[in-house]
């Protein structure tokens, strides 16, 4: 919420002559961007000291009554921009196109063509709407186009206030602050203020160079949002974000991710780059001790460099088969008939890899190829539950565990071979 109070110097009256309510859900997360406002309330009664005089635009020249009696509702476009603002019954008051840096042209209800002047051209376009029965032609709202929505659009034409066109928001009766993007409209400079900077619309650059320099990732420090003000705001006049993202909070630099785990399974092979080890069991121990000095969880991509026959990897002390596999799941449901040795150093060490791990590929090797490699990848993924990798065949697990020869267009070539020969 923001109000505005009568004042000088530093002496301020008590109650507010204007108040914007905004959209809080999200403050500080990623529901609501910072300049969603709601509605305006202002006080639009003359005081006694003058009763003749009517402008609402001139009740800043009076002390408030402790009353905001007006009210209108500001409908923002996809990016935020004051497009429409009607009033507590739902009747449109003003409408606004921008440019897209911002340059607003404003326009009363009664202005149907856009043009800031309201004519008999406007009256022509009502008339086809209403001939047309258009929905747009229910002047008055009530669901049904009669003579009555006529009525009503030439007591809103005859009434209607000239704006100006292109340049000018809204009118001086309605003194609207809030225009392009949300930003605060200063209609004597015809310039926004954006909290740290003001804006120029026409030539599409700040005022005065960025507080943060070189930070906001541009070397022109005049920039507005990357001359891309389609796909990016700028909200606090520091650094621009995309369309979604959160606004409450400039954004934060990323994090550098640690480089990828490569390790090697046999010390003797000298042509697959990595940290060599000698067992599965301390790759799992350094992969632990790794992630926990980078603090990082999971980690990216694990790769192990092994070699195998299809369907078999070996980790330096113990095939892993689909038998092996197999034989871990019935560990898991404590198979009393059946003797576990190694096994179960070998679930936790797996374990631990795969938890501290995006993504494992078990690279260099043939055990991939076939229906056994198959069913290896398979059961890895349902033990472990993450994305594995076996060269040499068609499996490649992507996060939700959707198969990357299920997909279509990486059918094998082997496949769609057999399939062309049917």
């Amino acid at each position: 919420m923001i109000a505005s109070y009568r004042g000088t110097g530093e002496a301020f009256e008590s109650d507010a002559k204007e108040r914007f309510v905004y959209h809080a859900a999200g403050f500080r997360s990623s529901g609501s961007y910072i300049d969603d406002v709601v509605l305006r309330d202002r006080d639009a009664v003359q005081p006694e000291a003058d009763p003749a005089n009517t402008d609402p635009a001139e009740t800043w020249l009076f002390e408030s009554d402790g009353v905001l009696e007006e009210r209108v509702f500001i409908c923002q476009n996809w990016r935020a921009d004051a497009a429409l603002v009607v009033d507590s019954s739902g009747a449109a008051v003003q409408r606004a196109w921008y440019t897209a840096y911002g340059v607003p042209t404003g326009a009363d209800r009664a202005d149907l063509n856009g043009d800031g002047v309201v004519d008999s051209s406007d009256a022509s376009v009502f008339s086809a709407w209403h001939g047309a029965s258009d929905i747009r032609a229910d002047w008055n709202l009530d669901g049904t186009i009669n003579s009555t929505d006529t009525i009503a659009y030439l007591n809103a034409y005859n009434s209607a206030a000239t704006l100006g066109g292109r340049g000018v928001l809204s009118s001086a009766a309605l003194d609207l602050r809030v225009g392009y993007a949300g930003y605060r409209w200063e209609a004597f400079t015809e310039r926004y203020h954006v909290r740290h900077r003001v804006y120029e619309p026409y030539l599409g650059v700040w005022q005065s160079r960025d507080p943060i320099r070189y930070h906001a990732r541009t070397m022109n420090l005049y920039e507005f949002t990357s001359s891309n003000p389609i796909a990016f705001l700028d909200s606090h006049g520091l650094d621009i974000g995309r369309q979604g993202e959160d606004w409450g909070v400039r954004p934060q630099p990323k994090k550098p991710r640690p480089p990828k785990r490569n390790y090697e399974l046999d010390p003797s092979d000298k042509h697959s780059p990595g940290i060599k080890k000698k067992n599965i069991h301390e790759i799992a121990e350094d992969l632990k001790e790794y992630c926990s000095q980078s603090q990082c969880n999971p980690c990216p991509r694990t790769t192990i460099s092994t070699h195998g026959e299809p369907g078999v990897i070996d980790t330096g002390d113990i095939f892993i088969t689909p038998q092996t596999l197999e034989d871990i799941r019935r560990m898991r449901d404590d198979d009393p008939t059946r003797q576990w040795p190694h096994y179960q150093d070998l679930d936790n060490s797996l374990k631990d890899i795969f938890e501290h791990s995006s993504e494992v590929e078990f690279f260099c090797c043939d055990a991939g190829a076939g229906d056994e490699g198959k069913k290896l990848a398979d059961l890895l993924y349902d033990l472990y539950g993450k994305p594995v990798t076996l060269p040499r065949s068609t499996v490649r697990y992507l996060p939700g565990g959707i198969k990357w020869y299920d997909l279509p267009w990486n059918e094998p070539f082997s496949r769609k071979k057999e399939r062309r020969g049917q």
